[in-house]
C-alpha cells in the first residue's frame, strides 16, 4: 500500500490544480477529496511505522503518529468517506442524473463511462456500512455475549434500508448478451473478479467477521493485519472513481488507470488473507449459500447464521476463535 500511495501521490503532486484550482464546479467535492486522501496517507504512514518499528511505536516516533488513536482515525476515515460521497452527489447531481447518462453498464473502469448519481448513492450505502462495522469491531470485544448479540443486530440494521438505495450489477459489465460489453476484455475480466471479491467481502469480511466477533468476543480492530486490510478496503472504495477522474482530465492514461486498479485489487486481496484465519469458515460459507437461496433478507440471514453458529458450538463442532498479534 505504501508503494501504491507513493505512486498516487506523485501523480497528484504533478497535477495539484485538480485540488487547488480556482474552478468553482465541484468545489465541495474537491475539498472533501483532498481531506480523504490526506486521511488515507496518514493511515498508510501509521501502518508503516507500526509495522517496521513495533517496539517503539507506542513510545517513540513522529507525534502525529503517536497520538492519533486507532478508533478516532477509523471513525474519521468512515465519516470522511460518507462526506466525500455526498459532496459528489450535491455538486454533480444535475449533470450526473441517471436519466441523462447513457452508460453501457455501471462502474468506473471504462473511460467512456460517467458515474451517475445512482452509483454515488449506492456507494454512500457501503460507506455507511464501513463506519458502523468499524465502530462495532472496536467496541464489542470485551462486552458480554448478550451485549455482543445486541450489537450484532445493530450493525446489521442498515441492511434493512438496502433496497432504498440503487443497485448496480457487476455482471452487467461482462454480460456477453448486452451490446457494448465484452466478457473477454481486461475490463470485463476485472469486473468479474470484482464480483467475486464483493461476495467474499460480504460473506467473510462483513457478515462472517461480525458474527465471529459477536460469538467469541474476538478483538481484531487494533491488530496490524486487520488495519492493513481496512486501509485496502477503504482505498479500493474510492480510488476507482478518483482514477477515472484523472483519466478524463488526461492526468493519467487509461492503461495506467487499469494497471493501478489491478495493483490495488491484488494488494487488498492479499491484505484480507490473514483475517480469514480468525473468521469462522462454516458460518461464512453458510452466509454465502443463503445469499443465493434467501436473497435480499440480510437481517434474517445474519440471524440464521448466528443461530447456526450457536448450534455448531453446542454440538461441539465449532470452537472459539483466536486472534494472534
Amino acid at each position: 500500500f505504501a508503494m501504491y500511495m507513493t505512486i498516487l501521490l506523485s501523480v497528484v503532486t504533478q497535477n495539484h490544480k485538480m485540488f487547488t484550482g480556482k474552478i468553482n464546479y465541484g468545489k465541495r467535492h474537491r475539498v472533501a477529496g483532498a481531506f480523504h486522501l490526506m486521511i488515507l496517507l496518514l493511515y498508510t504512514l501509521q501502518l508503516h511505522y507500526e509495522a517496521f518499528w513495533p517496539v517503539q511505536a507506542s513510545s517513540v516516533g513522529p507525534p502525529i503518529l503517536h497520538f492519533i488513536d486507532h478508533l478516532a482515525l477509523d471513525i474519521t476515515l468512515g465519516l470522511s468517506g460518507i462526506i466525500l460521497t455526498h459532496t459528489a452527489i450535491y455538486d454533480f447531481r444535475s449533470a450526473h442524473q441517471d436519466a441523462r447518462i447513457n452508460n453501457v453498464a455501471s462502474g468506473a473502469l471504462d473511460s467512456a463511462s460517467t458515474i451517475t448519481v445512482g452509483e454515488m448513492l449506492e456507494h454512500s450505502f457501503y460507506q455507511i456500512i464501513n463506519l458502523v462495522q468499524i465502530i462495532f469491531l472496536h467496541t464489542v470485544s470485551e462486552k458480554s455475549l448478550l451485549s455482543r448479540m445486541v450489537a450484532l443486530f445493530a450493525v446489521t440494521v442498515p441492511w434493512i434500508f438496502r433496497q432504498s438505495f440503487p443497485i448496480n450489477s457487476f455482471s452487467a459489465n461482462y454480460n456477453s448478451t448486452k451490446p457494448g460489453t465484452d466478457p473477454t476484455s481486461l475490463i470485463g475480466i476485472l469486473y468479474r473478479i470484482k464480483k467475486y471479491q464483493y461476495l467474499f467481502y460480504k460473506h467473510f469480511m462483513l457478515h462472517g467477521l461480525n458474527v465471529s466477533v459477536a460469538m467469541w468476543g474476538l478483538s481484531v480492530a487494533q491488530k496490524l493485519f486487520f488495519r492493513t486490510y481496512w486501509l485496502g478496503l477503504n482505498a479500493a472504495y474510492v480510488m476507482e472513481f478518483f482514477l477515472q477522474t484523472m483519466v478524463k482530465r488526461r492526468y493519467v492514461s487509461q492503461n495506467c488507470m487499469l494497471q493501478m486498479n489491478v495493483f490495488l485489487m491484488i494488494c487488498s486481496t492479499i491484505a484480507a488473507l490473514p483475517l480469514v484465519n480468525v473468521i469462522s469458515a462454516p458460518v461464512s460459507l453458510f452466509s454465502l449459500w443463503l445469499n443465493f437461496v434467501n436473497r435480499k433478507r440480510e437481517m434474517m440471514n445474519v440471524a440464521i447464521i448466528t443461530l447456526f453458529a450457536h448450534l455448531l458450538i453446542a454440538a461441539g463442532f465449532l470452537n472459539g476463535g483466536k486472534v494472534d498479534s
